[in-house]
């Protein structure tokens, strides 16, 4: 099921923001050998500065209560990573609206035990970006992401262009992303949702990840009435 954890609800969900620190962890600090100056990394959970009250986390959890996806949104209005941490990046200004925020930490367990009969993990979170971005206004999101994130884009639909020239850091390449939320993207997503649920596929039924959504208040364009 996917969450949505912000100040509102962090106190009762502040298990799941630790559940999602420890996959980062897990992937970025263990798995990619990402040098972060955290005071966490230690404990095995990875924070940074901008884990603070305003941020807003999508998180997925497998049967077992685990969180195995999630991501990171910031207002572009406040502090947020691309500007303060990668500038250089962009060729021009950032975008600093209240109709486009930033996502960060977008994250899927490689782990096949923990990920073992959860649906296309990946394909929820972008799901989850463009519903949440119409429910609440948006217009866009920007990213400092690998370069994979521009394939993940690409594959469902999604309509996106370079801020600037990519950068190696770590020896991967990361690449400053605006992709435009619509609802013909939204429908575009729901397509490849129904493709991969398909029979014969080894994934949750559609149905549970359609609960999951509305029960977090997510648009679905043509599957809810």
């Amino acid at each position: 099921m996917i969450r949505i954890i912000t100040k509102a609800n962090i106190v009762t969900n502040a298990h799941y923001v630790a559940g999602f620190a420890a996959l980062r962890h897990r992937v970025f600090v263990e798995r990619l050998g990402w040098n972060l100056a955290s005071a966490t990394q230690s404990k095995g959970f990875e924070y940074d500065r901008f884990d603070n009250a305003d941020a807003v986390y999508m998180v997925i959890c497998n049967a077992d209560d685990e969180v195995v996806a999630g991501l990171r949104l910031l207002k572009t209005t406040a502090s947020f990573l691309m500007e303060e941490c990668f500038p250089e990046l962009a060729h021009g200004a950032i975008p600093n609206s209240d109709s486009v925020w930033e996502v960060s930490r977008f994250v899927v367990d490689p782990c096949p035990v923990r990920t073992a009969g959860c649906h296309a993990l990946g394909t929820q979170l972008v799901w989850a970006l463009q519903s949440y971005g119409l429910l609440h206004g948006l217009t866009g999101f920007v990213s400092a992401s690998y370069a994979g994130m521009e394939r993940l884009l690409r594959s469902h639909g999604c309509r996106f262009s370079r801020l600037g020239s990519p950068r190696t850091c770590d020896g991967r390449k990361i690449v400053p992303l605006s992709f435009e939320i619509s609802e013909d993207i939204l429908a575009s997503v729901e397509g490849r949702l129904l493709e991969q649920s398909r029979p014969g596929n080894e994934a949750a039924p559609l149905q549970a990840v359609i609960a999951g959504f509305a029960a977090q208040g997510l648009r679905l364009s043509a599957m809810v009435a």
